[in-house]
């Protein structure tokens, strides 16, 4: 197997060997990091959970549910308790998602 690894290695070319480089370095950046977990463990596919999460909104705008209505925790409440986990202050300025009118909404709304 070790043999097959470096025949594909010798007899490919630069942009290939370049490639290669690359993924090792940013494995091995990865794994002396110590912010994140999923890094760590995977150092380079923790990345396209990196891309999916920041592409997550479009795709659920048109595909899935929005941010509320997932069950059994919401995205919001997850979210919520990822930043509070990390320290970060987790609080939302300006308004909500939630549908305020709604007759089981609890909170605070103005009489007017």
């Amino acid at each position: 197997m070790l043999s097959l690894a470096i025949h594909f290695y010798f007899n490919t070319g630069p942009i290939v060997h370049s490639v290669i480089a690359v993924l090792l370095v940013i494995g091995f950046t990865n794994t002396l990091q110590r912010r994140h977990a999923i890094l760590i463990n995977f150092p380079v596919l923790g990345y396209f959970r990196c891309l999916f999460e920041a592409i997550a909104p479009e795709i659920q705008q048109y595909f899935i549910e929005r941010t509320t209505d997932n069950r059994p925790f919401s995205r919001n409440e997850r979210s919520f308790a990822y930043e509070r986990a990390k320290n970060i202050d987790a609080t939302t300025p300006f308004g909500t998602q939630l549908d305020i009118n709604q007759s089981n909404y609890e909170g605070i709304r103005h009489s007017v």
